[in-house]
């Protein structure tokens, strides 16, 4: 038993030195790697992430596993969730490489309202399209939020590192999108200068770092609980 508590704390710390590797990489040369940078697609990154969330998605199937291997009547009521937040995290999984939510923002901005809430929203920009996706998803985000928080806000409860570490992921999750939503109020991207350019970085930096995380924090509070049931 004490082995494999060693085991999960190493992989703990193994997933946050790459996190804090990749956030440093990126801030020393991202903008001149394209594949370190953390603002890019189908980059080192990227899959990195995706791997992550998948990570996340077996581990939540896992916790399902464990509590009916437990059998404790508080949990198994409510134990199919995990089949549901798993499900979330491979989502999540595939869209992080697959752009599938901004290609979606793109499709849906050629329709015929697209005008009208590029007009208003992006201040006419079409090079802004792609960003729109966080406006359109944004009750979705704000869903799935919720099952978040009161779902593992009930189920960490005696497990206060997974509490807290959940909680936390989940304020990383929804400060991603909204650091995202930052360029609706800025100048179209072609009248922008250098200054400008280097703060958007820093933005899209926070941003992009705030999702890698975020999912090592779901990471720590799946493992402190599947633990817990070892």
């Amino acid at each position: 038993m004490y082995n494999k508590m060693n085991n999960y704390n190493r992989y703990i710390w193994i997933v946050f030195a790459f996190d804090g590797i990749l956030i440093i990489l990126h801030l020393w040369n991202g903008e001149q790697w394209s594949f370190i940078n953390l603002g890019e697609e189908q980059n080192l990154t990227t899959w990195y992430s995706s791997i992550k969330l998948l990570m996340l998605g077996l581990l939540s199937f896992a916790c399902r596993i464990m509590e009916d291997k437990q059998g404790d009547k508080r949990y198994i009521q409510l134990s199919w969730w995990w089949f549901v937040i798993g499900s979330i995290f491979i989502w999540l999984s595939m869209d992080e490489v697959s752009t599938f939510h901004e290609r979606i923002a793109r499709s849906l901005m050629n329709l015929q309202f697209g005008s009208s809430i590029r007009e208003t929203v992006l201040q006419g920009d079409r090079a802004k399209d792609a960003f729109i996706w966080v406006l359109f998803l944004s009750p979705l985000i704000i869903v799935v939020l919720y099952i978040f928080v009161r779902f593992f806000w009930k189920r960490f409860s005696i497990i206060k590192s997974s509490c807290i570490f959940s909680m936390l992921g989940c304020f990383l999750f929804l400060l991603s999108p909204a650091l995202e939503a930052v360029i609706y109020f800025l100048p179209p991207l072609a009248q922008w200068n250098d200054p400008l350019i280097n703060k958007y970085f820093l933005i899209t930096s926070i941003e992009e770092s705030a999702e890698l995380l975020g999912s090592s924090c779901f990471f720590i509070a799946f493992v402190n609980y599947i633990k817990k049931g070892l």
